[in-house]
């Protein structure tokens, strides 16, 4: 079933509970009350809400396997498969994917990159096992690649004026 035939069936479903209850229901009809709306109350909760609610869901993006974000997933994926067989993984790489896309298009990092720090971060015996997840590369991102390209800043230049 599409999302919008689910959007229509749940809409449609809260007006049928309405009519079949309408004998509980008070009907507000001062529209000023709440922004110039006809109200539709049932012990002090307003239905509109609900229904503003639903109007507002949004499909979720569903990437494909040939999408650079679903192959970043995987390649993250086999990397901590690689160091732990055991490892627990979602079922779905989609929310991976979802942080790969903001990466991406956010963060403006290039996939190449992200790719390269994948392999460096599950290759480093400290982070490999701090990195289980592509929302926890997301966060470390800049300390890895600082930490990737050796620059990272040398503790004892405060004491280079004694």
């Amino acid at each position: 079933m599409s999302f919008e035939d689910e959007h229509k069936n749940i809409t449609m479903a809260i007006l049928e509970m309405t009519s079949e209850l309408a004998d509980n229901v008070k009907y507000n009809k001062n529209k000023d009350a709440y922004g110039g709306k006809h109200v539709i109350e049932q012990n002090g909760y307003r239905l509109t809400t609900v229904i503003e609610k639903i109007s507002k869901i949004k499909p979720k993006k569903v990437y494909p396997e040939d999408s650079i974000e679903y192959r970043l997933a995987q390649y993250l994926k086999n990397w901590i498969l690689k160091n732990n067989p055991k490892a627990r993984l979602p079922k779905s790489l989609q929310s991976w994917c979802h942080d790969f896309n903001k990466m991406i298009r956010i963060d403006k990092r290039k996939p190449e990159e992200i790719k390269s720090i994948i392999a460096w971060c599950q290759k480093d015996d400290f982070w490999w096992t701090n990195i289980r997840s592509a929302s926890k590369l997301r966060i470390q991102y800049d300390q890895l690649y600082i930490k990737m390209n050796g620059r990272a800043k040398q503790r004892d230049d405060r004491f280079d004026h004694l």
